[in-house]
């Protein structure tokens, strides 16, 4: 998942889910405990409020 992150900044989860073959529940753990360390963080899209992007 990092590796996807690495390439293109701003993913959607819906996006990472792609990329990664990840269930989303399994994706959400997953950026909590990268967010919880500050590795990346979650942006709310400006566009459109419902998305959230890593």
């Amino acid at each position: 998942m990092l590796e996807s992150l690495a390439r293109e900044r701003g993913l959607t989860m819906a996006d990472l889910i792609v990329r990664t073959a990840a269930n989303g529940a399994t994706l959400t753990r997953i950026v909590d405990r990268l967010v919880s360390t500050a590795a990346v963080y979650r942006e709310v899209d400006s566009v459109d409020r419902r998305k959230v992007r890593v």
